[in-house]
Parts: C-alpha cells; sequence; structure tokens
C-alpha cells in the first residue's frame, strides 16, 4: 500500500515538474534579443506576429541621445532555447507618446519607457495577446522576470520568487534583478494559474544597498499602442 502510494506521489511530482520545465520553455521561446548596431542589447517579447514589446530606452543611442535608425535594429527570438528563429530587421517602431528619452531619469517619464516594434518577418511561434497581459499583484513574491544580459547574452534566464511593490509614479520596485540588456524584460505572475506579463523591465536601481529593478505595468498601454501601430500609426496621443 505504501509503496503504491509513494509510487503515485512521484509520478504526479514529475509530472508537476515536467509541466513547469515545458511552460518555462514556452516562456523563454517567445523571448529574444534586440540588438542595436553595435551599441549592445536589450530584451524584448514576442505579442503577436511580427510585433515584439521592449523598452524605449533601448531605441536610443546613449552615448548621442539620438534614436537608432530601423536598420541599426535586429531581433533574434528564442537565441539560446532550441526554439531560435533566424535574425528578423525591424520595419517600424512605435514609442508610448509620452515617453522622452532626455527624460529618461525622471520616475514621470519612467512610466511611459515603452516601445512596440514592427519585425520585417514575422516572428509567430508562442505569441503572446491582450489575454496574455494582466495588472501587477503587489506585495507578491511570484513574480518571474525572463531576459538575456551581460554575461548571459546568448541565452536567457528566469529569475522566480521576486517580490513587487509600488515604488512612485506608477512605477513598481521588484527584488528580480537587473543587469545591462535585461531592459524590457517581460515580468511574469501567475493569475488563474497561467502566467501574464505584468511588467516590463525599465531600469537598474539600489534600495537599501541591494540591487533592484525598477519596472512599469504595460498591460493597458499595449493595448491602445498595438491597436494603432497594426493600423499603420507609428505615433499618436492617447487620449487619458
Amino acid at each position: 500500500m505504501l509503496r503504491t502510494v509513494f509510487s503515485l506521489f512521484m509520478c504526479l511530482l514529475t509530472a508537476g515538474i515536467a509541466g513547469a520545465q515545458a511552460q518555462e520553455q514556452t516562456l523563454m521561446s517567445g523571448v529574444g534579443r534586440l540588438d542595436m548596431a553595435r551599441a549592445g542589447f536589450c530584451t524584448a517579447t514576442v505579442v503577436s506576429p511580427g510585433v515584439v514589446l521592449t523598452a524605449a530606452h533601448c531605441l536610443f543611442d546613449k552615448q548621442t541621445g539620438k534614436r537608432f535608425a530601423t536598420t541599426d535594429l535586429t531581433f533574434r527570438k528564442g537565441l539560446g532555447t532550441g526554439d531560435a528563429a533566424g535574425a528578423t530587421g525591424v520595419r517600424a517602431v512605435f514609442m508610448h507618446p509620452d515617453y522622452a528619452f532626455a527624460r529618461q531619469g525622471e520616475l514621470t517619464n519612467l512610466r511611459y519607457d515603452i516601445a512596440l516594434l514592427k519585425l520585417d518577418a514575422a516572428a509567430t511561434s508562442q505569441t503572446v495577446s491582450a489575454r496574455h497581459f494582466a495588472a501587477p499583484k503587489l506585495q507578491s513574491g511570484n513574480a518571474m522576470v525572463v531576459s538575456y544580459g551581460k554575461g548571459r547574452a546568448d541565452s536567457p534566464e528566469i529569475e522566480k520568487g521576486c517580490a513587487l511593490t509600488q515604488h512612485a509614479e506608477g512605477v513598481i520596485l521588484t527584488t528580480c534583478h537587473a543587469r545591462l540588456g535585461t531592459s524590457g524584460a517581460p515580468v511574469y505572475q501567475m493569475h488563474n494559474g497561467q502566467p501574464k506579463i505584468v511588467s516590463i523591465v525599465s531600469a537598474m536601481a539600489r534600495a537599501d544597498g541591494t540591487p533592484v529593478a525598477l519596472v512599469i505595468p504595460v498591460a493597458d498601454a499595449v493595448a491602445d499602442m498595438h491597436r494603432a501601430l497594426t493600423r499603420g500609426v507609428t505615433q499618436a496621443t492617447f487620449q487619458r
């Protein structure tokens, strides 16, 4: 009897582990590396066929303050996950209309650090849609970040068990770490048993001497921006 119960427990445990690993693989395969000429890289996520989500500041040269040309941008989906696609160019860019790179250090500007990129070719596998976004649940330790970064430029990493707390001006602080290249990475939380994108990484910071990341909610903005981008609009002013 005990042997039967133990065998059943081990089967359930194995199935649970396999399911979690499959879910992680799915999340990683929809994330890619966004290369900016020779100026480094950020992380981006496929949100619909041919459209990826990242941080708006990734589209600017930090040295000159000028925006990169679309020809300087290359997206590499699923790099290092076993589901890698070839390098894809960028055709058009839609930044949040309230974002200004010149005010990058201001929290009131940071919350608009969002951009959608339309690719030359459709990256269709493991795309997400509006139902895969949700508002962040604060004071919760179940957030996870999928990202590329310094020291792991060729394969993504999942950091789990991160807490989210309200910071200021709509910006959220997470105990997940950010490195160079992590900007634009999706932050997931489980909602009704399903992983939802609740924010993206915008900046590195420190809280009481501990490395943290500043992340921004994206659900409402991405919905508006995606509708505009699919209509061929590359800049707009949202109604409040």
